[in-house]
């Protein structure tokens, strides 16, 4: 996994919480799907805050103790006038070393179902499917098995690309920005497009998990 984040001020490391706070207070830190569902703490049926039935949250509950993870999600695409091919990895990063688990979706499409993004470049909506756990150490902690890896399938995400996105104090860089349905389009993580190639890295935050 590329860190977009090595050679970059800190306040734009930090980009994606701020906004995420800044959304609480609407009530949608969470990554929605389609339909309003799931999302960064839902994922298909539990996501960050859960694997795919539970996990950080209930999934894993062999021990009392309890650890710390990073969850968030990485992409990569090829992106043209045509439309969007890639894929986007779910990941959840025990900050012990115990876990380090990831479920890998395809995610394409060509076309936009919601209001159009007046400060992208380009914009998509994004069908997931075919996926699978991909690094897996730890999975079982979180509930997550090849066959819970499936219920990532069948969403919807609204995803453009601003190049010019402001940050005080050091000047502009590309961001990931997503349709929050009733709230519009937000920039939510740091991104690169170089070519017909694009990347992010969306952290979601820091949750609990069983041990």
């Amino acid at each position: 996994m590329t860190n977009l984040t090595g050679t970059l001020p800190l306040s734009s490391i930090l980009l994606a919480g701020l906004l995420a706070v800044g959304l609480s207070a609407c009530g949608e830190t969470d990554k929605e799907t389609g339909d309003g569902d799931g999302g960064a703490d839902g994922g298909a049926d539990g996501g960050a805050d859960g694997g795919a039935d539970g996990g950080a949250d209930g999934g894993g509950t062999s021990g009392s103790d309890t650890g710390i993870m990073l969850a968030g999600y990485y992409g990569e695409a090829t992106v043209t006038g045509a439309g969007w091919s890639g894929f986007e990895d779910a990941y959840f990063l025990g900050l012990n070393g115990a876990l380090d688990c990831s479920v890998r979706s395809n995610l394409d499409g060509n076309s936009l179902s919601v209001a159009a993004c007046a400060e992208c470049e380009w914009a998509f909506s994004v069908d997931t499917s075919g996926s699978s756990l991909g690094s897996s150490t730890g999975c079982d902690l979180l509930g997550l098995d090849a066959s819970a890896a499936s219920g990532y399938d069948g969403y919807t995400y609204n995803y453009g690309y601003q190049s010019d996105y402001y940050i005080k104090g050091y000047g502009e860089y590309g961001v990931l920005r997503y349709y929050y349905s009733g709230y519009g389009w937000y920039a939510v993580a740091l991104a690169d497009y170089s070519g017909d190639q694009f990347m992010y890295d969306w952290p979601s935050g820091y949750y609990y998990y069983y041990l």
